[in-house]
């Protein structure tokens, strides 16, 4: 790229080229809050060509990092189905959130494309309040069963990788066999301890548990 050509300019010219590997590169050199005064100096047509441009992946990541305003404008103006790819690569709590702040026949028809176990995930979610505690979760964890060791989980995670990548995972949790939660574990303790060791004995036992329809301000 020209180095005295401004951002916009250069942007502008990928658009229009259908240069997707060049977007991204533009987009990836600048800081999340410079990529959205970026993006937000472009017309409506260019934001929607530019998000149907690059991968759905990248398209998700830049939403997240927009105002809830200016994500869902953008949202709103690009197909169901090139919508749906993007919406499937968001954490299912954002997910949810977008697709509640649209009008309820455009989230519809986003739904409708969308593979059945995320459309059923993001569904599920919506049926909740925004303010409670329902609302605030998100789909996307860990559990292993009381009988588990710390080989056992993380050969799991290593088997898995690809898909925990964006599960934000910072704990697992220990489930009983009717996936009560039973503890709490932390990647610390997981890899200082032995691959023999039963999570039994390094988990933190008793977590705090609260209903789904706890409000906000009591959580």
């Amino acid at each position: 790229m020209i180095e005295d050509v401004a951002p916009i300019d250069q942007l502008e010219t990928c658009i229009e080229a259908k240069d997707a590997v060049g977007a991204a590169a533009l987009l990836e050199s600048f800081p999340a809050t410079d990529r959205s005064r970026l993006i937000d100096r472009l017309d409506d047509d260019e934001q929607e060509q530019l998000m149907v441009l690059i991968t759905p992946e990248q398209a998700a990541e830049l939403l997240d990092e927009m105002t809830p305003a200016q994500a869902i404008d953008i949202l709103d103006g690009i197909e169901p189905e090139q919508a749906a790819d993007i919406v499937e690569e968001m954490d299912s709590d954002v997910a949810a959130d977008m697709l509640g702040d649209l009008e309820e026949d455009e989230a519809a028809a986003i739904l409708e494309v969308m593979e059945p176990e995320e459309a059923q995930e993001a569904r599920e979610l919506l049926a909740y309040d925004e303010d409670t505690a329902g609302g605030l979760m998100r789909a996307e964890f860990l559990a292993y069963s009381l009988s588990a060791t710390v080989g056992d989980v993380t050969e799991d995670m290593r088997s898995n990788a690809e898909t925990y990548t964006d599960y934000d995972v910072q704990y697992a949790y220990i489930v009983d066999d009717d996936e009560h939660p039973m503890g709490v574990l932390r990647l610390r303790d997981l890899l200082l301890s032995t691959p023999g060791t039963p999570v039994t004995k390094i988990m933190l036992r008793e977590p705090l548990v609260v209903n789904h329809a706890m409000e906000q301000e009591e959580l």
